[in-house]
């Protein structure tokens, strides 16, 4: 299998807090890090959903990014970090800060608010590409996210425009035909990869996605399921996706609601101390959906 047919698991960590939510807790990330190398991580992603990116400050971003680099750099895994940030200056500083912290690759999350045009969010790209020289970029393409300045051409197009941008982060449903039509128009040389928890990945594997961004609780079994595909094994990255699937679906939910049962799984494991969420977020899960996860997370053999 060519470097680029390779299926990459690439998580999306999460971001811990003391007890109070009052403070990140570094220390904690570290050790979250070093697991996540440790457990078949291909790539580290920061400041997607799953690590409340939303809730962080600027200052925060930049310690999370130093600590995943310092750790990550024993394993030679390279730290993708993600631009949240509406405002095309203030995303360019960002990006530099997290690459002066050690991150490799940029993940551009387009901009949402007042539902910005395709030419408008056209500009943002332009303008954070044209200062990160040869860093290598990410759209993230999500429309129900994102509004409705994005569609499967003007991704295409972006990527087209500017030779830096060589992955596309789908999340878009169904994800089926999305991959088909971004395959067709880009060819092999950009790399599709899966978010919304892995939702589907069976299929966009099939289509020819290139890596999955889970959340981190279920690392060994998407590290399973990559390697069978890898080896050409596809009963069973199917028998393993099918084992997968009841927490994949069950988890595809508000995002708030995911990050609550990532962080329970990950505190059940022993790697949080707590599955503290920073406020405002959702009512946490309730005793029913906690027991229902854990049985499922059992059944896959991570807990």
């Amino acid at each position: 299998m060519t470097e680029m047919n390779k299926k990459l698991v690439c998580p999306v960590l999460p971001t811990p807090f003391t007890d109070d939510g009052e403070a990140v807790d570094y220390k904690q990330f570290a050790l979250i890090v070093r697991w996540a190398c440790e457990n078949g991580a291909d790539r580290l992603v920061l400041f997607g959903g799953a690590s409340e990116c939303y809730k962080l400050s600027r200052e925060e971003k930049i310690g999370l990014v130093e600590t995943a680099c310092r750790e990550a750099a024993g394993f030679s895994i390279p730290v993708m970090a993600t631009l949240c940030e509406q405002g095309t200056r203030i995303a360019v500083e960002e990006a530099r800060d997290f690459i002066r912290g050690g991150a490799t690759m940029i993940n551009i999350m387009p901009p949402s608010f007042a539902n910005p045009s395709s030419s408008m969010i056209g500009d943002h790209v332009e303008g954070i590409c044209r200062e990160l020289g040869q860093v290598a970029v990410m759209i993230q393409y999500a429309p129900d996210l994102t509004g409705k300045g994005l569609n499967i051409a003007f991704v295409a197009s972006l990527c087209r425009s500017h030779n830096t941008i060589n992955m596309v982060k789908v999340e878009k449903q169904p994800v089926g035909p999305v991959v088909s039509s971004l395959k067709e128009i880009l060819g092999h040389d950009t790399e599709i990869a899966i978010g919304n928890g892995g939702f589907h990945c069976l299929d966009a594997f099939s289509r020819g996605a290139s890596s999955v961004m889970p959340g981190l609780a279920c690392l060994r079994s998407f590290r399973a399921f990559c390697d069978a595909f890898n080896k050409g094994r596809s009963q069973d990255a199917e028998n393993i996706y099918k084992l997968m699937s009841a927490y994949i679906f069950y988890n595809f939910r508000h995002i708030e609601a995911f990050t609550a049962i990532e962080k329970h799984i990950l505190y059940k494991k022993g790697l949080l101390k707590n599955s503290i969420m920073r406020t405002p977020s959702l009512p946490a899960p309730d005793e029913w959906s906690l027991a229902y996860v854990d049985r499922v997370c059992k059944e896959m053999g991570e807990l």
